[in-house]
């Protein structure tokens, strides 16, 4: 998938698709295709990714592109990520039951 706000919604529909029929260990890889660019993100690339990151951090599973956390680390943007991690946290005996 590439890094659009169309992705993150299909990203959603496909977890809830997976989930309600039975399928609850789904992954997405969150800006999985800009490996081929990486450090080069533009504000809104940056931006949809830390949403992207945002829905998956209460999947089960995901996976971050290296390279996108290479690309914010720098910037405020990674306290977002952090931060939605970070609520990650009390919620996991619920996603993993």
């Amino acid at each position: 998938m590439n890094a659009t706000w169309a992705s993150i919604r299909n990203s959603i529909a496909m977890a809830m698709n997976m989930n309600m029929n039975g399928v609850n260990h789904w992954v997405t890889n969150v800006c999985e295709l800009l490996q081929s660019k990486p450090f080069k993100l533009n504000e809104a690339e940056i931006e949809i990714c830390v949403r992207w990151t945002e829905v998956a951090a209460f999947l089960p599973m995901f996976h971050i592109s290296p390279e996108f956390l290479y690309a914010i680390a720098p910037t405020p943007h990674m306290s977002k990520v952090k931060l939605a991690l970070g609520q990650r946290g009390p919620y996991t005996r619920y996603i993993y039951s």
